[in-house]
């Protein structure tokens, strides 16, 4: 009896474990959860773009990570400055604020460039392609699975 409760107390815990991790992938979408990643529009969606269309979103999608990149380096470092004056025996109050504040800067700055990417790409579509990206979308946005508008 002991040993199918030990067997059955595993399960759970596993059931537990995976759940929780799927439910989190699905939070952050298919690109994972690092400040300003985009889904590939041409990925997530049956479209038929044009080549000109595929190259044009290819050429946004490489400036756009091109410029989110500085962005996204400062704000990992500013996380790890924050970790570390939590870690502090004694807290600098002043500093963790100052740093959240910065992060919090770091990323607005950051989601007003990825929206202003969402708006250029939306503007390569065609008005039947644009249809479909919002019907597939359900009102999260580009990206199926929610990862690409929040």
């Amino acid at each position: 009896m002991k040993k199918l409760m030990m067997i059955v107390a595993v399960i759970v815990l596993a059931a537990i474990v995976v759940s929780s991790a799927m439910a989190y992938k699905g939070m952050w979408g298919e690109y994972g959860s690092a400040p300003g990643n985009v889904a590939d529009i041409a990925a997530a969606h049956d479209l038929n773009l044009t080549a000109e269309q595929t190259e044009k979103i290819n050429t946004l999608r490489e400036a756009y990570l091109k410029e989110i990149k500085p962005l996204r380096d400062q704000l990992y470092q500013i996380r790890g400055e924050l970790k570390s004056s939590w870690l502090q025996t004694t807290p600098d109050r002043d500093k963790i604020t100052t740093l959240q504040r910065d992060a919090t800067n770091l990323r607005n700055r950051m989601e007003e460039k990825m929206n202003a990417h969402r708006l250029d790409l939306f503007q390569v579509l065609t008005p039947e392609q644009q249809a479909k990206v919002q019907a597939d979308g359900a009102g999260r946005g580009i990206h199926k699975g929610g990862g690409y508008l929040r």
